[in-house]
């Protein structure tokens, strides 16, 4: 579906139903280990979609996807990528550190209306970001 493809490391995304779900490789010598992943669930009952501004939701995104990197183990310094999923398409109205997502791709729901996963390839250190450094344009 997506992935992000830096150096020795990779992130590989996959979605099914209301989830997406990316998986981390380290590249060493032509062979592929596993690092970890992360899941998304979206369009979860038990989460009101008023209990949170789509500023806070994209900043937690982010701030998230910085956990499970095992990209720093790989490269000098901080070039983190970030991800997440919006109900609008977020080409235009997302900007975290001014900057709009580099991939946005269109998810087929069950049963519902379409989704959007947004990827950032570089965001810098995710570990310093702020919630006044994303700016969502709500629909």
């Amino acid at each position: 579906m997506a992935r992000i493809d830096r150096n020795d490391y990779h992130e590989v995304f996959l979605s099914t139903e209301n989830e997406v779900t990316a998986y981390e490789f380290a590249e060493q010598d032509k062979r592929y280990f596993y690092l970890g992943m992360r899941k998304l669930v979206y369009h979860a009952a038990r989460y009101p979609a008023s209990s949170y501004s789509w500023q806070e939701t994209v900043f937690s995104d982010a701030a998230q996807s910085r956990l499970s990197h095992g990209i720093r183990m790989f490269q000098n310094g901080y070039s983190d990528p970030a991800w997440g999923v919006t109900d609008f398409n977020p080409e235009k109205s997302i900007r975290i550190r001014g900057k709009s997502p580099d991939l946005v791709k269109e998810l087929k729901t069950s049963g519902g209306p379409a989704v959007y996963l947004w990827i950032y390839q570089n965001l810098g250190n995710t570990a310093e970001l702020k919630l006044r450094d994303v700016d969502v344009e709500e629909p």
